[in-house]
Formats: structure tokens, sequence, C-alpha cells
């Protein structure tokens, strides 16, 4: 990583942008379940236009430099470019100066694992337990297993199709468990309304 940037803190609505002639500012939560979320945005109020800085570019990792100890360097792979989406003071977008010998989505999942996730929580600072800041110079200093690219990118291509499967089975299950729902109310509505008698036989 050859540099970190951030945005600033501008005023903004509650409520996300509705299309791309708008400016939105990100939250910090983008990045909590460690996937990056364009949709946890702000709309920027109109005269604050030209105050927003650091337009999300892709092919990047977006990560949470102030936040609690837990979620301290939860970050966010950035896949295309968001022109009118800025980023915040508390949040940094990864620029590097040579990309030919990175998989930056490999990085992403680095940054993603529980032992990287608790080096960085380790090396947050902070007088508030609820609040710990990181640095730059602390970030940038951490060492990380490199390999080359063409592994790189075969490890996040394979994680990738992992993530897929899980997800798809985590839905499957979700479904299956809105459908037995579904059906107990269905059920309860049946006896309830006199549909379906209850006999001593069916106890």
């Amino acid at each position: 990583i050859n540099k970190l940037s951030s945005g600033v803190s501008v005023n903004a609505e509650d409520s996300p942008v509705d299309n791309e002639s708008e400016f939105g500012v990100l939250k910090t939560s983008c990045v909590y379940s460690n996937v990056f979320n364009v949709e946890e945005n702000k709309k920027v109020f109109s005269e604050e236009y030209d105050r927003v800085k650091c337009p999300i570019k892709g092919n990047s990792i977006i990560i949470s430099r102030m936040n609690t100890p837990e979620l301290i360097g939860a970050s966010g792979y950035v896949e295309r470019n968001y022109e009118n989406i800025f980023l915040p003071d508390r949040l940094w977008i990864t620029e590097f100066e040579d990309i030919t010998n990175i998989c930056v989505k490999w990085m992403s999942y680095i940054f993603r694992s529980t032992r990287f996730k608790k080096v960085l929580s380790n090396l947050a600072t902070g007088t508030s337990s609820s609040m710990k800041n990181l640095t730059k110079d602390d970030l940038l200093s951490v060492k990380i297993p490199f390999c080359g690219v063409k592994e790189q990118t075969m490890i996040s291509l394979e994680l990738d199709d992992c993530i897929k499967k899980i997800s798809l089975n985590i839905n499957l299950h979700k479904r299956k468990l809105d459908l037995v729902k579904e059906y107990r109310q269905s059920l309860i509505s049946s006896v309830v309304t006199g549909k379906i008698r209850i006999t001593k036989d069916m106890l």
C-alpha cells in the first residue's frame, strides 16, 4: 500500500442517494460486515458539494480507522468506481504504487482474517474503552505473508467461490425457515377460524 486517503465530514441527510447526480458520503457501517456496502451512505446537502473529497475508486480496500475495539480495522473490497460517493474522515481507502505484483482482492481477504483484525485491534489506541483509533503508520507497518500474484489470484477466486456457496446455503435455509413460519401461522389461523377441528385423537 503506497498511500491511505480519507475524506472529510460533511452535513448530510440520514438517507442514501437516489441517483448518480446526487452526492453521498459513506457511513462507517459500510464495512461493518467486512464486505463493502455502498448503500450505507448519506445524501450530502447541495450546499456542501464543494467540500466533499476522495471519491470511491474501484479495485481498492476501504478501512475503518476509528471505531469500537471489535470494529476497528473493519474493511471491504470495492469492485468499481463510484464517482458520486465520497469518503468521510473516519474511513481510509487504499492506493497502490504498483499493482502488477498484487491482487487487491486477495489482500482484502487478508484484512478480513481474524488474525489480521486482532493485530489491528492491538495496535489501536485511545483513552475511551468504547472508541479506538488506528494510525496510518501503524497500519502500514504490519507485515503480511506474501506470495506471487498468480497464487494470490487463485486464492481469492477460490475464496470467492466458497463464500458464494455458503451464502447460497444460508439463503436456502432462511427460505426453509420462512416457509415453516408461514405454515405455522396458516395452521394457527385455520384452527382459530374453525377450518381445522382439533380432536382428542390428534392430541
